[in-house]
């Protein structure tokens, strides 16, 4: 983690994590990420997407 970096977390109804985000000040070199989550009907996770964001810069 970047100094100034700011992690985002969202969550649903379960308190399960359904997305990640990070925003980075300033010019970098690497891009901020996103990421989500789904779950079955009984909290196991089904998939993870990630991927670079070309949004979320602070």
């Amino acid at each position: 983690m970047t100094e100034g970096t700011t992690t985002t977390w969202g969550y649903n109804d379960r308190s399960e994590v359904t997305s990640e985000s990070e925003a980075l000040p300033g010019p970098v070199l690497l891009p901020p990420y996103a990421n989500a989550f789904t779950y079955d009907h009984i909290g196991n996770r089904l998939t993870v997407s990630v991927k670079p964001s070309t949004v979320g810069r602070s």
